[in-house]
């Protein structure tokens, strides 16, 4: 792999490389790590290119790869930085395009990530099988950060029939495949999946993704006692960056549960300015109007969440929380259903596919079906409804 990089690196064919000192076909197994060549013939082959010989095995022989596992599980993205700080750029390796990767994934530069992933395509079939199983994992990483979860499902279907036996890698794996269950709130995995973590995971697996995939697991069973369960974890969180999505969770328990006045008056206590937040007081404040349009304060819940969507706090990565917005916008604003159904039909539905909520995708895809089947398009509606299976796991059809 490392020869053969340093090989595309150059721009060099086979042809050239070689030359006469050996086949095309044999110098081509070699790279691809299927033959053994004479040390003879490959510094042969490496002088006559201008290749330090010396220094590629030197390359070959550092693994730095299982501290990066490490680093991004334990989330210690500054020494990720400086790996990535560390890269020699003169050679196009493997392991360095997987640090970029890696690093890549913790800041969001998901342009840059994509152009990592395509040169680590083009070599594939000469990586290792740690190579291979971090490049799928970081791959399945990209898809869950941009919300393509039935995307990283189907990379997790590839790697599930790659053995491995890393630690680290191993919990990483088996952390997605929760969290892409949970998005999906696919139940027939959820649980189980859960369980296989926790029983593969010790007692030094980081406690911040611990807190995170407990709090994911009992928001998939919104009851009253696993809503407390979650208030008695308020004070142990551990971070403040972690906070958001503590929040974010307690509060679509609360909104599952039918407690919407609460939703309402922590998100306005704790001041929450995140898209995210302000999509969640759209809605309650939404369904609350549609039961009862006379109740006490709701021109002033309205006025808020107007005010606080003005002025929210998004990023790049946030279109599916904006996206959320202006459909609750729409629906508070329509006096009849066609905007809404417009609105899906021409701009949610068609990316349900490609980008998928916990939450919203559930409800736009039971909403839209019983939009249909109020407009006589019965048809349309099951074909519909068959089409997307795994996205009408938790229906919500009389919930806006």
């Amino acid at each position: 792999m490392l020869f053969r990089s340093a090989r595309l690196s150059k721009h060099l064919t086979l042809a050239q490389t070689v030359k006469d000192i050996c086949s095309q076909s044999s110098w081509s197994k070699f790279e691809n790590n299927y033959l053994s060549l004479p040390e003879d013939i490959v510094s042969a082959v490496c002088d006559g290119i201008g290749l330090n010989y010396g220094q590629l095995l030197e390359i070959d022989q550092t693994n730095n790869l299982p501290a990066l596992a490490k680093h991004y599980l334990y989330n210690r993205y500054d020494e990720i930085a400086k790996m990535f700080d560390n890269i020699d750029n003169e050679l196009f390796l493997s392991r360095d395009a997987l640090i970029k990767c890696c690093y890549y994934l913790t800041i969001d530069d998901f342009q840059n990530f994509v152009v990592e992933v395509q040169n680590l395509d083009s070599v594939k079939n000469t990586l290792s099988d740690y190579e291979l199983f971090m490049f799928l994992l970081f791959t399945i990483e990209y898809y869950i950060k941009t919300h393509s979860y039935l995307e990283a499902d189907r990379y997790l279907k590839i790697i599930d029939v790659l053995d491995n036996d890393d630690q680290v890698l191993r919990s990483l794996y088996l952390q997605q495949k929760f969290i892409v269950a949970c998005n999906l709130r696919n139940y027939k995995r959820i649980h189980l999946d859960f369980i296989n973590l926790e029983n593969a995971t010790s007692n030094s697996y980081p406690i911040r993704n611990r807190v995170y995939m407990k709090l994911l697991f009992l928001e998939a069973y919104p009851t009253e006692e696993n809503l407390l369960e979650i208030e008695n974890m308020e004070y142990d969180l551990p971070d403040y960056i972690f906070n958001d999505c503590y929040w974010y969770t307690r509060l679509l328990v609360l909104i599952k549960l039918g407690r919407l006045y609460e939703v309402i008056k922590i998100i306005l206590k704790l001041e929450f300015k995140h898209a995210s937040f302000i999509g969640l007081l759209g809605y309650v404040i939404n369904a609350i109007s549609e039961s009862d349009r006379h109740v006490d304060g709701l021109k002033e819940f309205i006025k808020h969440f107007n005010d606080l969507s003005k002025n929210m706090e998004y990023s790049e990565q946030d279109t599916v929380h904006l996206e959320f917005i202006k459909y609750i916008k729409i629906k508070m604003n329509s006096k009849t259903t066609d905007e809404e159904f417009l609105c899906l039909r021409n701009t949610l539905i068609p990316k349900l596919k490609s980008c998928q909520h916990r939450f919203y995708t559930q409800i736009y895809a039971s909403r839209y079906a019983l939009l249909l089947g109020e407009r006589s398009k019965y048809k349309e509606a099951y074909l519909f409804s068959i089409n997307n299976f795994e996205l009408l796991n938790d229906l919500h059809l009389h919930d806006l």
